[in-house]
């Protein structure tokens, strides 16, 4: 089955041939047998094959001597037992050498483990290390090196559920089976895997042309034209009929008109596709893709917390260099997790349900990247025609760690002219009933010039629908006060003509020169028009705000 599936993909599948076949990475694993050791790129032709290995670190730590530090190099350069390895590294070299590939990339081999400098620069590479790859293999079952690509399977653990149901009283027995289950059983083995909430392995699997994921049930495939397990073999894109006692196959376009970037991830929801196939369509798709990546990103674990921006770099770089082919005289700029030429639309993501702002500084509050926990940048694209800008950006800037421009940041700010608010908010006993525990509703705006009051007329839509009461999400429950700030953003169609508008939601910083804000969740409002929201933020005064 893998190797029909690789056949296929090799053969058939445009989107999935890499870019260039003459990459390599600075070092590689060179399999010999039974025996392996550590060589340069430069020692090897260009156009050999490599296969990279995602896997979960756990707690089990390799041996010293198996691990690249500057006092085991030399050691490594020599032959040495794969049985000497973890056992993750032993399947992944089997596996490798099934395939006919002789050379096999692993982060912990291939990277000095005790050299920031080094890892820094390979990690500004992995981009080119991933999408280069011949085959990505993903431990997937595994919790840590020790439990391996392989596990004692039991085939019931993924064969249909089979039910004999009698229709009536004197008819005989018949096999029924779920109708869900057909198409959605197979993420019942996939979804719970350790390896999918890892936050470093989004990006490996994305850059990846086909990534093999070895599950604790079963194996599944992922490339640009197929995603597949082996309950189905063909697609996992399956669904009931209702009209008919039968499951039917629905497969994705295998070639589109314009591919995109990167590829759909098997537990990612469905990509939002622009149908214009001009190079603005193409422009306007890489910031929707990025969005449901950052949806998908944002709720993994990270082993360090402070790799939250460093282990989506690959990506940026590889998103940085697209857009810089669309638009050679653009800068486009990366900041912390955003992209200035979409800086308004980004600045308002939300929070799903409470996270937590990490206490080690990580990013400026106004980024996603400042709080674990899932979050969303909005998933589909609103024409311009269809929302209106209330603020402006005067300057944002990110300070830098040297040597990687879309990794770690020590530092940012953003300053922002717009309607400037202040909100009372209703006591949190009065918001009970609110889903999350982050949520509070708006009592009343008040203006800081006049100290008029006004309160958001919960109005009713021509569908007789009642447009919801204005809410601060939070971005931390540790943050939820009683009154806050805000500057007004944007706002966007919602739903029959009614539009919702967002604001940041700030506190002041205590201690620092200047005023300057932070940001602690975002403000939803809504109104029955476009000229209503306009109306209303044009009764509050513009000021600017320094959101660090």
């Amino acid at each position: 089955m893998v190797e029909n599936w690789l056949h296929e993909c090799i053969r058939t599948h445009e989107h999935c041939k890499s870019a260039s076949s003459q990459y390599l990475p600075n070092r590689l694993l060179a399999i010999n047998g039974a025996s392996f050791q550590l060589v340069s790129s430069d020692s090897i032709p260009s156009s050999e094959r490599y296969i990279t290995l995602s896997h979960h670190w756990g707690e089990v730590s390799t041996a010293q001597d198996t691990i690249l530090l500057q006092t085991t190099y030399d050691h490594l350069r020599t032959d040495h037992a794969i049985s000497s390895l973890p056992k993750t590294f032993r399947d992944a070299m089997a596996i490798s050498s099934k395939l006919g590939i002789k050379y096999l990339w692993i982060d912990k081999l291939c990277i000095y483990q005790d050299s920031l400098e080094d890892w820094r620069r390979e990690v500004g590479m992995m981009q080119d290390i991933y999408k280069n790859a011949f085959l990505n293999i993903s431990a997937l079952g595994a919790r840590d090196e020790g439990e391996g690509c392989f596990f004692d399977r039991d085939p019931r653990d993924i064969a249909p559920t089979i039910v004999k149901l009698r229709q009536t009283s004197s008819s005989e027995p018949k096999d029924f089976r779920f109708a869900l289950e057909k198409g959605w059983a197979w993420r019942l083995s996939f979804d719970n895997e350790p390896i999918v909430r890892r936050g470093w392995v989004v990006q490996e699997r994305l850059l990846s042309p086909r990534v093999l994921h070895f599950g604790r049930k079963q194996i599944f495939w992922e490339c640009r034209e197929k995603n597949a397990c082996e309950i189905h073999p063909d697609t996992v894109y399956c669904y009931k009929d209702s009209n008919k006692d039968r499951v039917n196959t629905e497969r994705r376009p295998e070639t589109p008109r314009r591919p995109h970037l990167w590829k759909q991830l098997l537990d990612a929801p469905d990509r939002r596709v622009i149908t214009d196939y001009t190079s603005n369509g193409e422009y306007e798709q890489l910031f929707l893709d990025w969005n449901a990546i950052i949806h998908t990103y944002a709720k993994c674990n990270l082993t360090i917390p402070s790799d939250k921006l460093v282990a989506l770099s690959g990506l940026a770089n590889d998103m940085k260099r697209t857009l810089s082919s669309l638009r050679p005289d653009h800068m486009h700029r990366y900041l912390a997790g955003l992209w200035e030429e979409k800086l308004v639309d980004q600045l308002v993501w939300n929070v799903l349900g409470p996270a937590k702002r990490v206490k080690e500084y990580r990013a400026p509050s106004w980024s996603w990247a400042s709080v674990d926990g899932s979050c969303n940048l909005g998933l589909g694209l609103v024409e311009k025609e269809h929302k209106v800008d209330f603020v402006e950006i005067k300057e944002a800037k990110t300070e830098i760690f040297e040597g990687l421009e879309t990794g770690e940041v020590k530092g940012g700010w953003v300053r922002l002219v717009g309607p400037w608010l202040q909100l009372k908010l209703l006591p949190q006993n009065e918001t009970a009933h609110w889903p999350h525990e982050n949520g509070r509703w708006v009592e009343l705006f008040r203006n800081v010039d006049t100290g008029d009051e006004l309160k958001e007329e919960g109005e009713a839509l021509s569908t007789g629908q009642r447009l919801p009461m204005a809410m601060v999400l939070f971005d931390d429950p540790v943050d939820l006060v009683d009154e806050v700030f805000g500057v007004q953003i944007q706002a966007k169609v919602w739903s029959e003509g009614a539009y919702s508008s967002s604001a940041l939601a700030l506190s002041k910083v205590d201690g620092v020169s200047g005023e300057q804000w932070r940001r602690v969740g975002l403000l939803l409002s809504y109104f029955a028009s476009r000229d209503k929201a306009t109306s209303f933020f044009e009764k509050f005064p513009r000021k600017e705000a320094m959101v660090i």
